[in-house]
């Protein structure tokens, strides 16, 4: 339990920006779901949980981030400094990336980073849902 360590990557303008976490509870279901029109689908779910501060502040392996909602993040000047959860659009590497430096999306072709990694690695959640919790401070994300 709170052994493994993710990668978070935030998209802030047309950049990833990576945060690396230790320490945190993955569970992972994986399944595919098969339709008429779509044929065989993957169904892989995801359920993270996150510890922080009461104020929302992370470690991470480069330092404490902050975390800011996603419309605050898309406002910062200084998207390096802090993280979000935004679903549908910050994804989760179920691994230790070895760069904390900003990733340009267009440096993977016209599919971009999580497309290239979908294609790439294993255990690529994209964020569906996020919620902090503060009797016993943590966040808990909900990724497919």
């Amino acid at each position: 339990m709170y052994d493994h360590t993710i990668t978070l990557f935030c998209m802030h303008g047309d950049t990833w920006y990576p945060s690396v976490i230790e320490g945190v509870d993955l569970i992972a279901t994986e399944s595919a779901n098969k339709t008429p029109l779509a044929g065989q689908t993957n169904g892989d779910s995801v359920e993270i949980i996150v510890h922080s501060s009461a104020a929302k502040v992370v470690k991470t392996k480069a330092g404490a981030k902050a975390y800011v909602t996603p419309k605050a993040y898309a406002a910062t000047n200084a998207p390096a400094d802090c993280l979000t959860f935004t679903p549908e659009q910050d994804f989760i590497l179920d691994a230790e990336w070895p760069s904390t430096d900003p990733v340009p999306d267009d440096a993977y072709g016209d599919t971009g980073l999580y497309s290239a990694f979908n294609e790439d690695h294993d255990g690529v959640y994209m964020i569906t849902s996020a919620k902090y919790l503060g009797l016993l401070p943590h966040f808990e994300i909900g990724g497919r």
